[in-house]
């Protein structure tokens, strides 16, 4: 066995040329990147004009993804567009124009620079837009329960990897939606008019979940329609309460005592045994035993 080289340093000069020639290769990427998501969000701002234009980038996206991007031949992709089975579904169209919208508000969120608190209106625009399209869209619950950033939209233009925190990453479903990307943003003394007012739209549109997007959404039988019913009842008989109280401790803990104590004392008499009416009673002594301290 021949003896091993000696190892050596680099010397100063060497690294500093690596140190400056890397920089130049982490610019290069950067900007690579930035055209990249630049490219990017004036495909989506397109795709977001109308239904048509939504499955058109659809349709754009998936020949980058599924066949550019996996080597496949030009034909493939013909064959495939020409029997996409969601070609001549408006109701697959208008979701994905959801999509869109919501993968743009999640790329401000990631990207940091515009604040979650200037966000909150289109937020819920995107949420009273999706509730007014609730019965054309109901059949798309799983595309719109789908992480954006896992979209065909995200991974097109090497998205997919960005990541986000407290925000949930899909239009649906709409618990999730206002308990981690609306709800915690406007809890805030100085934003209690607009609390009280978010809440409201959550408790609205959640029943409106059930009534579109609940179980067996897809179901037009009379079998589907019944199921859909029983779960807006239940909704109606049992979670709507427990969100109306809700919104009043939340109100009270912020200091809107008065006006969230009335309402608590008439919620209390509206719901006169409801399962968790003693819990209710507990907490609001609670409340009121922590001010008297």
């Amino acid at each position: 066995m021949g003896a091993s080289e000696t190892p050596k340093k680099l010397s100063e000069t060497d690294k500093q040329l690596i140190i400056q020639t890397l920089a130049k290769k982490k610019e290069t990427a950067h900007e690579r990147v930035k055209d990249r998501y630049g490219d990017a969000i004036a495909a989506y701002r397109s795709g977001m004009k109308s239904d048509a234009a939504a499955y058109e980038l659809f349709l754009k996206c998936s020949e980058l993804v599924n066949f550019k991007g996996e080597k496949k031949k030009a034909s493939s992709f013909r064959d495939w567009k020409r029997n996409e089975p969601h070609r001549k579904n408006p109701e697959f169209h208008r979701a994905l124009r959801h999509q869109l919208h919501w993968l743009m508000l999640t790329l401000k969120v990631a990207e940091g620079s515009t604040s979650k608190e200037s966000l909150i209106p289109d937020a819920s625009e995107r949420m009273a837009q999706l509730i007014k399209d609730g019965e054309l869209v109901s059949s798309q619950v799983k595309l719109l329960q789908a992480n954006v950033l896992h979209s065909v939209f995200a991974r097109a233009y090497g998205l997919h990897s960005t990541k986000v925190k407290a925000w949930h990453p899909a239009p649906l479903p709409i618990n999730k939606v206002y308990d981690v990307s609306i709800l915690p943003v406007v809890r805030k003394v100085d934003t209690l008019d607009l609390l009280r007012k978010q809440w409201s739209d959550r408790i609205l549109y959640e029943g409106k979940y059930f009534e579109f997007f609940g179980k067996k959404a897809e179901d037009t039988s009379l079998k589907g329609i019944a199921a859909r019913s029983a779960a807006v009842d239940k909704y109606l008989s049992e979670s709507k309460p427990k969100y109306l109280w809700a919104k009043e401790v939340d109100c009270y803990k912020l200091g809107d005592e008065q006006r969230a104590a009335k309402n608590m004392m008439e919620h209390l008499k509206s719901y006169q045994n409801h399962p968790v009416e003693e819990r209710w009673i507990a907490q609001f002594i609670s409340l009121l035993m922590k001010k008297a301290e």
